[in-house]
């Protein structure tokens, strides 16, 4: 750079003044023109509630909404001193006409606008969020958003997360305030922005920023003059806040529905599970087949649950076929016990007889996951382990057939999964001893098992009431369909039907 001091004097004149206006912003009145000192600002506003819950979610989402704004820096929120001055020299209901926000919004010179308004129906907390363009720039960003949940902490969470959305991309926008003639500026943005020293590139011309400052910078770049518009390609860490919100999500989610903070008082749910899965349910369905593995959710700490007849009839029967196939293909004649060799049983009939009367256990594990995915969804809980859900279910299933799938939710591909494994990998050991036909059967199995992996991983859950709290904006029009328990015996069901205006 030029070291005459000349040349800075317009550089530093211009620091000199944004150093002043970020000193004391409090300071600065609603009327005052600050538009070529700050970055792009955003106001946001909540619209007037009339009941303390809804009050409180307000100034809760308002909250994360500009703690969003700030960290992704793209829109500077409105300071809330500045924002008290432009509502106080407006009428007192003016917030509640159709108008009032953007009035606001243009008293203030903000670029953006954004509204929040909350209602409620049956036991669903929805919030809208409406982003108007009070700068043409950035009508692109304009849109209506309806987010829902059952859980209100949530309703914060999801609002800042489709805020996020709103930034994936979005480069920074900057105004010249000051240049000079050996190509240095003086522009709007720094390291709020997520500017850093060295070199971007800005509408396809190289663009060097050679001092950041908190909201201003110095950068290198020829023919840019004051008052002009430059678009610099550094995208925002979206990704990054939109991965902590949703994990934030999910964990209130599982404080609600999870066994430990519901039905079981804060005892380990997770240990419980453990042993349920490997002590307690093997004792009962050896005694009771399938409706043993029913008995076993009890010890989840459900309360008066209900067995799925479907379930116990699938694995009493294949319980019963495990220990009664080879004595029935043999005309009754072969020993009941697989260990009691006689001439009765031919060499692959003996390897049949060991596998089925082997793999009984995993029957008894598939019968109590298919119940307790069952009782999860009938009484909206969530399993144990559900933080970590994918990774559990590909555990779940390398161990036992179709356990992955059962632990989403998934019950009837669980049994699929189940059967066709035990079905290969039992012709495998029936027929080991005749060519390829085993080993064919055995690579089947494992085709088979792998495919179970990669779905049981990459599946998201069946559970609604938990997908409820990540999904995205919701459709125009959408069904709402829920239970809930009246009293002990009688269930109660809604339906009805939102449109998003």
């Amino acid at each position: 750079m030029n070291s005459n001091p000349a040349t800075f004097r317009p550089i530093l004149k211009a620091l000199a003044m944004a150093a002043a206006v970020c000193a004391a912003p409090a300071l600065l009145g609603a009327e005052e023109n600050v538009v070529e000192v700050y970055p792009p600002r955003v106001l946001v506003l909540a619209e007037p509630q009339t009941s303390s819950p809804f009050m409180a979610l307000a100034e809760e989402s308002t909250g994360q909404l500009i703690r969003v704004f700030n960290r992704l820096g793209r829109f500077l929120p409105e300071e809330k001193n500045r924002v008290l001055r432009a509502l106080s020299s407006m009428p007192g209901d003016s917030l509640k006409s159709r108008s009032g926000p953007e009035d606001a919004a243009r008293l203030l010179k903000s670029d953006l606008l954004v509204v929040l308004s909350f209602s409620q129906t049956f036991r669903t907390h929805n919030a809208d969020i409406k982003i108007r363009a009070i700068n043409p720039a950035y009508r692109p960003l304009e849109k209506n958003i309806r987010v829902r949940s059952r859980i209100p902490l949530n309703i914060p969470l999801k609002l800042a997360r489709e805020v996020s959305r709103l930034h994936e991309g979005l480069p920074v926008k900057a105004i010249v305030i000051e240049s000079d003639e050996d190509g240095n500026a003086l522009i709007n943005a720094g390291e709020w922005n997520g500017l850093k020293k060295g070199v971007y590139h800005s509408e396809g011309k190289r663009l060097e920023i050679i001092q950041p400052g908190e909201y201003h910078s110095i950068i290198r770049a020829n023919g840019l003059k004051a008052g002009d518009s430059v678009t610099i390609g550094a995208a925002p860490e979206s990704g990054a806040v939109i991965r902590d919100i949703e994990g934030r999500i999910v964990k209130n989610t599982i404080m609600a529905y999870g066994l430990s903070s519901t039905l079981l008082k804060n005892q380990d749910d997770e240990g419980r599970f453990a042993i349920a899965t490997c002590a307690i349910n093997p004792g009962g369905s050896l005694c009771l087949g399938g409706y043993g593995s029913f008995l076993s959710t009890y010890y989840m700490g459900f309360r008066d649950p209900k067995p799925s007849l479907p379930g116990i009839l699938i694995s009493t029967g294949t319980y019963f076929m495990q220990l009664s196939l080879v004595p029935f293909l043999t005309g009754f004649k072969g020993n009941f016990f697989p260990w009691v060799d006689d001439g009765d049983k031919s060499a692959k009939m003996r390897r049949l007889h060991i596998f089925l009367w082997s793999t009984i256990p995993l029957t008894y594990t598939a019968a109590y996951f298919d119940q307790l995915a069952h009782q999860f969804q009938r009484t909206e809980h969530l399993p144990p382990f559900f933080m970590y859900r994918d990774n559990m279910a590909l555990l779940l299933s390398a161990v036992f057939p179709g356990g992955g799938l059962f632990y989403k939710g998934y019950r009837v591909s669980g049994w699929a999964y189940f059967f066709s494994e035990l079905g290969l990998a039992g012709y495998a050991s029936y027929a080991w001893d005749e060519g390829n036909r085993g080993k064919y059967a055995l690579a089947g199995a494992g085709a088979v098992k792998l495919v179970e992996l990669i779905s049981a991983y990459l599946m998201p859950s069946t559970y609604r009431f938990f997908n409820m709290e990540l999904e995205n904006d919701i459709r125009e029009l959408s069904l709402i369909l829920e239970m809930r328990q009246f009293d002990i015996h009688e269930p109660v069901y809604d339906i009805g039907v939102l449109r998003h205006f």
